[in-house]
């Protein structure tokens, strides 16, 4: 089951969530508490840290992420998705205005004016008492080449309207998924795999027993 847009993970994730129609404003903007950040970042699972550390690189794969840290003793995983194009940033993606948004898809025409976009993600995986604790957290990141165009200035009561040129350097940024929905969809995807894990494990122990 390979997923080539993690961001759908974007979900939606995830992939989820820069490919959303320009018309409406994305699901799960505003406000959000520390506590209810938490919550949707965070999962326990009755299971060992290496079958949640084994089952978690996994699912990352199937999505097609890049792993760029994989340490089993830390707990500590880091990947990124693959590179896309799309006319709207990672702050730019949280606008509420709905007009806004379409207004910038819109002017956004030409292949030098879209962002280049990605998304991070790190995982950290710990004991927790006689279970296994997991907190993702997810990145939407994007870039901008160096760009040069025409604006207008528009008149005042003391100068007249012109037309200049602006030369815009290179520019990166990026804003934190809090979509619960993305995480949601990767812990499930996630608990799937540590169960397949535990059944394969179980298997083998009875099939030992047998002999």
């Amino acid at each position: 089951m390979k997923n080539t847009t993690p961001i759908l993970l974007g979900l939606a994730l995830l992939t989820v969530a820069g490919c959303a129609s320009p018309d409406k404003p994305p699901a799960g903007a505003g406000a959000i508490s520390t506590t209810e950040r938490a919550s949707m970042q965070t999962r326990v699972f009755t299971a060992s840290v290496d079958t949640v550390f084994a089952a978690t690189v996994a699912v990352l794969q199937d999505r097609d992420w890049k792993i760029l840290k994989a340490d089993l003793a830390s707990g500590i995983i880091q990947a990124e998705s693959r590179r896309r194009v799309e006319a709207l940033g990672p702050k730019e993606e949280s606008l509420t205005d709905r007009k806004a948004r379409k207004k910038l898809v819109e002017e956004r025409d030409s292949a030098a004016d879209q962002w280049s976009r990605w998304d991070t993600l790190t995982v950290h995986i710990e004991p927790w008492g006689n279970r296994v604790r997991e907190r993702i957290t997810m990145s939407r990141c994007g870039a901008l080449p160096p760009m040069t165009y025409k604006k207008y200035i528009n008149p005042s009561w003391f100068s007249k309207g012109r037309e200049v040129t602006v030369n815009a350097p290179a520019s990166e940024e990026s804003a934190e998924m809090l979509f619960p929905e993305v995480y949601a969809e990767f812990f499930g995807q996630i608990e799937k795999a540590i169960g397949v894990r535990q059944a394969q494990v179980k298997k083998d122990r009875e099939g030992h027993a047998s002999e």
